[in-house]
């Protein structure tokens, strides 16, 4: 049915490529209709499962665009360099702080708080998250991802949807996060934060990759925590967020003028 409906057809993004599904590698879209990628991520810096198949899918494909370097040579490792890989931003960046206030709950937390937003469960990283809170002097709300942090305290209670996230996340007065969306918000909102790792460097599944990348871009990599030395020099710092957002700008621009015109 979509094939009779649509000439163009776009898979994206976030980390659909990550373990291979034929659906979101476009198989089921025919050979004479334009396909193409927006912003897709592997999660991993190298994939060894079902190289063959994924070879294939991507080869019918029209235009190839990827989040980040890794994801391209993954590509370019499966393929070769036949077709022209392009990196695009993340689609969270294609709309400014005005619109996701828009779409954001109002406010349901009283006070100045510190909110952590952990997609991994490293004991060291609640940790840092409460000595932060303590060397701030504020309360500290952890958005839960795990099931089974409902029922710790100091995790948020209520129902999280996507406008409460945006919520919880614009009202903070300090964010903690290993996630990269977390990382995007936290810049959006124009927020102090920190980044913590979600996995250890040589963990064969860490997707640290993608924080490190955009964190290079935009000349931040010294808001990553490596050490609880720099935790304080992290706490001190305020973040000059009219050059970072002219970065942002000159980041996201530069990528669309360059690799996705061609649409």
């Amino acid at each position: 049915e979509t094939n009779n409906i649509y000439d163009r057809i776009m898979c994206g993004s976030d980390q659909i490529w990550n373990k291979y599904n034929p659906f979101y590698y476009l198989r089921f879209v025919n050979d004479n209709k334009f396909k193409a990628s927006y912003a897709p991520s592997f999660g991993r810096s190298k994939v060894s499962d079902y190289k063959s198949k994924r070879k294939k899918a991507l080869e019918r494909f029209d235009l190839i665009s990827v989040r980040e370097e890794q994801g391209k040579e993954i590509i370019k490792d499966l393929i070769g360099n036949d077709k022209e890989i392009s990196i695009v931003s993340d689609p969270t960046l294609l709309l400014e702080k005005e619109e996701w206030k828009e779409i954001s709950s109002p406010r349901f937390i009283d006070g100045e708080y510190i909110i952590c937003y952990l997609l991994g469960d490293r004991e060291e990283n609640k940790r840092y998250c409460y000595d932060i809170a303590k060397k701030l002097n504020k309360s500290i709300f952890f958005i839960p991802v795990i099931y089974k942090q409902h029922d710790e305290s100091d995790y948020i209670k209520d129902d999280i949807g996507p406008s409460e996230f945006l919520s919880l996340l614009r009202n903070a007065s300090f964010i903690c996060t290993d996630s990269f969306h977390g990382l995007i918000f936290s810049l959006l909102f124009e927020k102090n934060f920190v980044c913590l790792k979600r996995f250890e460097d040589k963990d064969k599944i860490s997707q640290n990759s993608r924080i490190y990348s955009l964190a290079k871009e935009l000349e931040i990599t010294d808001m990553i925590l490596n050490s609880e030395e720099q935790m304080n020099e992290i706490l001190k710092r305020k973040l000059n967020y009219k050059e970072i957002n002219n970065r942002i700008n000159n980041y996201k621009s530069k990528l669309h003028r360059e690799n996705f015109s061609k649409v």
